[in-house]
């Protein structure tokens, strides 16, 4: 498997981040694609990190509208586009604080790689869908760095196994089943 080199990992994500912006308008895509980073981001921290970074700051991230054109015109494809992703990019620092490979390591990343953008993001964002992903991702984030047990239902189990995280409740692996979870709500 390439999952393990990371050139090849760098540039898959590169290509996936340079075509999401149709398929982001999805708030279910949206929060799938950003965990599917933070999971990612267990074996590859620091890159996914720094591919984060390095999209923020493209023109298809910082699009805004203006404030003329928008009020006539409504808001362009691009610049919605770019909410989203915005938006999913606040959410994949939370989801990476949540798969972080350890504590230790988010705790030697977390404010300058996670927090301080999310810090910018709340004060620099007017739209509700950005604050809205970036809200999540502060609570994502601060669960992650209590290392909060309501967490470890985000978690997969699958890294937790090969972590050696397992639960010691028994039947807490049941209580992560979501189509479980479902038939007995």
């Amino acid at each position: 498997s390439h999952v393990g080199q990371k050139d090849k990992v760098n540039s898959s994500l590169d290509f996936l981040m340079s075509h999401s912006s149709d398929l982001i308008t999805d708030p279910t895509v949206r929060r799938a694609y950003a965990r599917a980073l933070g999971m990612v981001a267990h074996r590859h921290f620091e890159l996914v990190l720094g591919v984060l970074g390095r999209v923020a700051k493209t023109d298809a991230a910082t699009r805004r509208a203006g404030s003329i054109a928008q009020s006539l015109f409504g808001k362009s494809t691009a610049v919605q586009q770019a909410e989203c992703l915005r938006s999913m990019l606040a959410l994949a620092l939370g989801y990476c604080a949540v798969y972080a490979p350890s504590p230790e390591v988010l705790q030697t990343k977390v404010c300058d790689d996670i927090l301080s953008p999310l810090a910018n993001s709340l004060t620099q964002e007017g739209t509700v869908l950005v604050l809205r992903g970036v809200i999540e991702a502060v609570r994502l984030t601060s669960d992650a760095i209590r290392g909060a047990p309501e967490n470890a239902g985000l978690r997969d189990p699958f890294l937790q196994a090969a972590r050696g995280d397992e639960e010691e409740q028994p039947g807490a692996r049941l209580s992560q089943d979501p189509s479980l979870r479902a038939a007995l709500c």
